[in-house]
């Protein structure tokens, strides 16, 4: 008996390298996949973490709008003591690659950081409070437009003003003890 050798169909010369067989979603959907695996890792304030999430979105700068949003849906997401390293990322990625990353950021940061600001305790709020003077003493010019600095300002004020209330407040309800006390 004689044995033929068979003729190996085409698909087994196939070689991923030589053909995209993934959409471009898909391969999007990979890289911020591979982003949030990195951003749920800043948990504390880690220059390290910072700086691979930093080079991550420089090396992912055509998804950019995704990337913005999974920062951005972090923050809103994350306790409370977790929200200060997201906003430092924010802040190195505005400041070392800048462009879409600064013109997205933009778009939501108000809100973004009116949230933080009223959600965290005080010596978290004078960490914010400096990150925002950055931002306007940056040497470059101011890191953002002038509306959006004057509305950070205009958030951190309207909360040192309610601070400086409630002490006021706290004062009172002492004396007052202090005299119902006495009488």
């Amino acid at each position: 008996m004689e044995l033929k050798y068979m003729q190996q169909p085409s698909w087994t010369n196939f070689k991923m390298q030589d053909t995209n067989i993934y959409s471009k979603e898909d391969n999007d959907q990979e890289l911020v996949h591979n982003f949030k695996i990195v951003l749920q890792q800043l948990t504390f304030n880690s220059k390290p973490i910072i700086s691979e999430l930093t080079d991550l979105a420089k090396r992912y700068i055509s998804i950019a709008p995704l990337i913005v949003e999974a920062i951005e849906n972090q923050i809103n997401n994350v306790q409370r003591h977790q929200k200060l390293p997201l906003m430092y990322l924010m802040d190195s990625i505005c400041k070392n690659i800048g462009g879409t990353y600064l013109s997205l950021f933009s778009l939501n940061l108000t809100k973004l950081f009116g949230q933080t600001y009223n959600l965290v305790d005080s010596d978290t709020q004078m960490k914010l409070k400096r990150l925002v003077n950055t931002w306007k003493d940056y040497p470059k010019g101011p890191l953002f437009s002038q509306n959006i600095l004057e509305s950070l300002n205009s958030i951190i004020n309207q909360f040192q003003k309610k601070d400086e209330n409630v002490n006021r407040n706290i004062i009172l309800i002492n004396t007052n003890l202090s005299i119902y006390k006495f009488l």
